[in-house]
């Protein structure tokens, strides 16, 4: 027979899923954690970091990652910091980050983003949803789309078969490219209501 405290030990252990270690040197809260590339990419109060076979690497410092967006089929990708928005290529088993030329962007707080390619963004903030073109580091062409939410709504993006999605907590809506404009999902929004309640 074992005692209350040997099957409470055992218990602990069976209960356990994660192990979890501290990164030596990431010295801040991990806010965003992704693969890319065989590695992982982690958005830190303090930076961008890249770790891979137990080797970390600061892709950009001394700065609050808001959101990043990354795709493992293309060498470059979206960071929103408190500096601004980076575009980041990787070559050569290096990172080269650059900022996003422009003073509009400035204005906008980036919560959220979605990477499209090498060159294309979704991003949101100020409760408003922008489709960034951006070939180098200057934003060559902007659209942006309002929709109906409450005040500082944080509107997730998401792509799901070939079609981006804008959820928030009051709807859903999805970008309609034949027409260029972001519609209501209803049958989406209803089903995220009945969720919340």
């Amino acid at each position: 027979y074992k005692t209350i405290t040997e099957y409470k030990k055992i218990y602990e252990l069976h209960s356990v899923k994660y192990l979890y270690k501290k990164i030596n040197g990431i010295n801040s809260k991990c806010k965003t954690i992704t693969e890319y590339n065989n590695g992982i990419l982690i958005g830190a109060n303090s930076g961008l970091y890249y770790i891979k076979n137990n080797k970390l690497t600061v892709v950009i410092p001394e700065v609050y990652i808001y959101a990043l967006s990354c795709n493992n089929d293309i060498n470059t990708f979206f960071v929103s910091t408190s500096k601004g928005l980076y575009k980041i290529k990787f070559s050569y088993n290096q990172f080269h980050p650059k900022t996003v030329n422009s003073k509009s962007i400035s204005k906008i707080k980036i919560k959220s983003l979605l990477t499209v390619n090498d060159s294309t963004v979704w991003v949101s903030g100020n409760n408003k949803i922008y489709l960034f073109r951006i070939p180098e580091t200057d934003i060559l062409s902007t659209e942006q789309f309002n929709i109906n939410t409450d005040d500082d709504e944080k509107i997730i993006i998401t792509k799901e078969k070939n079609k981006f999605f804008f959820l928030t907590k009051s709807g859903a809506y999805y970008y309609d490219a034949k027409y260029s404009n972001i519609l209501e999902d209803k049958k989406l929004t209803n089903i995220l209501n009945d969720n919340n309640q």
